[in-house]
């Protein structure tokens, strides 16, 4: 991939990485399962002062090796990718751009084997939604306001051990919304977000083993399965142990751990009925292509293609589709394919999930089989003003088509960053929904960058199956509500649930701070009126976000 092209999808993945909107308040009309928690925009973009200098899997790849220069130019989403080692500890800050550079890496002992590195995160938002059910049962027009603070310290001894600890502390105008107040729980607002224990050094022939322990955000591809989330207040993260072993561009990462519950009114828990495990492996491999003229060959430009594969299983109680509520052993078998065509402008991206397993309830048993598909084809004017890039999409997740039956073919996306691909209301999640989708981004000045969102049709993969949030829950099932009488005709509901558009513009005037907007309008289709009584309302949302990191 291009560095332009990486850089800009670094940003825009970077900023949908932070646009968390009114999560809660799109799941407000009914209770937010607190084992789930996802957010919504591209997954990693041009590189806004939180956002790695690439895409999830590229940033991977380059925190595994040494700085090759200090200080990093940009901040990571998780902040613990960032590499703040100097180069030389005679002279550690040499190239400091201010305090916050200098407070990363400081000196414990004489010669710099034990140092310490500390910084954080400030951000205030602001949104508005116009409905949250379309005009359905519980509808409000919810503004709100929400601050969030995270701070950090990263503890190392010599090359090969490291101790990171991480806080998060968040408040929201809306608190009696929050999940706190339905459990009962004082309202502390805090929660430990990482605290482990790392292990890394060369084990021969060049390969790095890195082991680590205790609590963990995780990061998967262009994390439409595995995200820290960037939750509207907390993010996932997750208690357990795992690990990796590369060299070069070639990396494999495992882990065994339990979700921790994002609850953002008190102290998190262990959710001790999941068990979450992974094994995903990355290569990216760089070849030149031969171009002949008659008699001349001559090498093409880099053509640079990255593939993960990934098996991911997760064992869980409780879980709510619409056809029961199960316990269940899900196994996911997928893998992701992207890059660019040589310097042509075109870029690609494939990726493919097929999920196995079992479930129970308390009157029946039977299997799971569900699958989901997102494909993208992009192009940038790289000789044209302001750099645009189009793109066309097409995703699809299967639901379920019969509820009678001993078989569940909804998908699950497990912990994705969902806000950054269906839209900042959250209304939506990868679960029985089909869509086609056209995007516009630009370079519109230095720093300043502009992406645009068109999904045409919003479809119901099944239509016996409901539409879900992006926090997993049930927002709306087929039965058709305005027929009335009590019998159910699961055959009635349109498919169609409507169509969006939205648009956002990020200003990075520094490595710091990100000043971002964006506007969102979706048209209600007819499947909402299908089910429910009253007129369908479409939604406005507008969202003001400002983030500090240092």
């Amino acid at each position: 991939m291009s560095t332009l092209n990486m850089r800009i999808r670094a940003t825009l993945c970077a900023v949908a990485t932070l646009l968390l909107v009114p999560a809660a308040l799109a799941s407000a009309a009914e209770p937010i399962d607190p084992t789930r928690a996802t957010a919504t925009a591209p997954a990693s973009a041009v590189g806004d002062a939180t956002a790695p200098t690439a895409a999830p899997v590229e940033a991977a790849q380059a925190t595994a090796a040494p700085a090759s220069n200090w200080p990093p130019p940009m901040y990571a989403d998780r902040r613990f990718d960032e590499n703040w080692t100097p180069s030389d500890w005679s002279n550690p800050h040499k190239g400091s751009r201010d305090i916050f550079d200098s407070m990363k890496a400081l000196k414990l002992n004489k010669s710099g084997s034990v140092w310490v590195g500390f910084g954080g995160q400030a951000r205030g938002r602001l949104a508005r939604q116009s409905t949250v059910t379309f005009g359905g049962p519980g509808d409000f027009e919810p503004t709100m306001w929400t601050w969030r603070f995270r701070g950090f310290s990263d503890l190392h001894f010599g090359t090969h051990f490291r101790a990171y600890g991480e806080g998060i502390y968040s408040h929201t105008s809306i608190n009696e919304f929050r999940l706190g107040k339905f459990n009962g729980a004082e309202n502390l607002n805090g929660d430990v977000l990482n605290l482990f224990g790392e292990y890394k050094g060369n084990v021969g022939k060049g390969l790095e083993l890195g082991l680590w322990g205790g609590r963990r955000e995780l990061q998967m591809g262009h994390e439409r399965m595995l995200s820290p989330g960037n939750w509207l207040l907390n993010r996932h993260t997750y208690d357990g142990g795992g690990g990796w072993l590369g060299r070069g561009d070639k990396r494999v990462e495992f882990f065994l751990v339990r979700p921790t519950i994002p609850v953002p009114d008190f102290f998190s828990r262990k959710d001790e009925d999941t068990k979450f495990w992974g094994v995903f492996y990355t290569t990216t491999g760089t070849r030149r292509p031969d171009l002949v003229f008659g008699d001349i060959k001559v090498q093409g430009r880099p053509q640079k293609v990255t593939f993960q594969p990934y098996v991911l299983g997760i064992h869980r109680k409780n879980f709510t589709f619409v056809q029961s509520t199960i316990d269940e052993d899900r196994y996911t078998f997928g893998g992701l394919l992207f890059g660019d065509l040589g310097g042509t402008g075109f870029d690609f991206e494939q990726e493919t999930m097929y999920q196995y397993g079992k479930y129970e309830t308390k009157y029946d048993k039977g299997n799971i089989h569900a699958y989901s598909s997102t494909t993208e084809v992009g192009y940038r004017f790289m000789k044209a003003p302001y750099y645009p890039r189009v793109l066309a999409t097409f995703d699809y997740a299967s639901g379920d088509k019969d509820q009678n039956d001993a078989k569940i073919g909804t998908f699950d996306p497990l912990y994705p960053l969902a806000y950054v691909f269906f839209g900042f209301h959250a209304a939506f999640e990868r679960k029985n929904l089909m869509l086609p989708g056209a995007h516009l981004e630009a370079v519109v000045h230095k720093n300043t960058y502009f992406r645009a969102n068109y999904l045409p049709g919003m479809f119901r993969a099944r239509t016996e199956d409901g539409v879900y949030n992006s926090f997993g829950d049930i927002t709306r099932r087929p039965e058709p509500q305005s027929k009335g009488g009590s019998t159910v005709d699961l055959q009635t509901a349109s498919r169609n649930i409507g169509k969006q558009l939205d648009f956002g513009v990020a200003w990075l005037p520094t490595h710091h701070l990100l000043l971002y907007g964006t506007y969102l309008r979706f048209w209600p289709g007819q499947f909402y009126r299908d089910t429910q009584t009253a007129p369908v309302d479409p939604m406005n949302g507008v969202m003001v976000l400002t983030q500090f990191n240092f």
